[in-house]
């Protein structure tokens, strides 16, 4: 049975889809600043850049969603 899911989108602009849980329905959120997890009731929501530099190199991956459960 699953009981929760953790849900993740790939943003090209994580700041703005982050403000939209935040600012429009309001949900609660967990984590550090830079990466807020969002409740969303027994689950989660998260939103990953799809790329950045980090440690001096850079990275990047595809505009997707992800979904798993517990």
């Amino acid at each position: 049975m699953i009981t929760a899911v953790h849900t993740l989108i790939y943003s090209d602009d994580p700041e703005a889809t982050r403000a939209f849980p935040s600012d429009v329905p309001q949900l609660p959120s967990v984590g550090v600043d830079d990466w807020p997890i969002y409740r969303t009731g027994p689950s989660e929501l998260g939103v990953h850049p799809t790329s950045a530099d980090q440690d001096g190199e850079s990275w990047s991956t595809a505009r997707r969603h992800e979904i798993a459960h517990s």
